[in-house]
């Protein structure tokens, strides 16, 4: 879902979230935000590989609203194809609408190779990289994504669900999810809400537009 962006609209991020973005990461086994069982260590690789894939030049908190888009798509369930409802699932779900034999796929860098927007240095993405600037990107994101699955780095999507990169147009199926929530960090703007596919959670504002920037990357 993700697409370049010009990286305008940038404002200060708030001291609070800063705080959290900077906080020391989780102890493993990394706890659920629900009190349920740990992270399964194959679905937090996935997480890192997609977040690295979609957002490795975006701020933390724009990384962080692709962790939480993806734990909201699978609290809201049906958005794993045909495969039972997991983190890993979710991500490597062929894309809606499209035939699965041609390789795409709901998260792009997932897609098959020679697909294009696929990609295989996230796809391969590891903390044992020989390259010390992938190794230390696996390392961070990992950090990031245990505050978030331990509930140290509260939801800033508003239960987003979906999210693009700027276009001069948004892609049409950004409206009607937009008139629920949208939520704008960094270059993404996310979209809908996780109480069901393409729906708001109760304590968003409906059509309400909240722009948040955030800097670093």
């Amino acid at each position: 879902m993700a697409d370049p962006n010009d990286g305008s609209d940038q404002t200060p991020l708030d001291p609070s979230v800063a705080s959290m973005l900077g906080a020391a990461s989780s102890p493993e086994p990394t706890p659920s935000t629900a009190g349920g069982p740990p992270l399964d260590p194959n679905d937090r690789d996935m997480l890192i590989k997609t977040v690295y894939g979609e957002a490795s030049n975006q701020p933390p908190l724009g990384q962080a609203g692709i962790v939480h888009a993806i734990l909201n798509r699978v609290a809201a369930g049906g958005y794993s194809g045909n495969a039972p409802n997991t983190i890993t699932n979710v991500v490597t779900a062929p894309a809606a609408g499209v035939n699965p034999a041609r390789g795409f796929h709901e998260f792009s860098p997932w897609n098959a190779p020679g697909v294009p927007e696929s990609n295989p240095v996230a796809q391969n993405l590891s903390p044992n990289s020989p390259n010390p600037v992938l190794a230390n990107a696996y390392r961070s994101i990992g950090d990031l994504v245990d505050r978030v699955y331990s509930g140290l780095i509260p939801d800033p999507t508003g239960g987003a669900t979906h999210y693009y990169g700027f276009m001069k147009v948004p892609p049409k199926w950004a409206a009607p999810l937009a008139a629920q929530n949208r939520v704008k960090i960094g270059d993404q703007t996310f979209v809908g809400g996780s109480t069901g596919p393409g729906q708001s959670m109760p304590n968003q504002i409906a059509g309400g537009y909240a722009d948040i920037g955030a800097q670093g990357g």
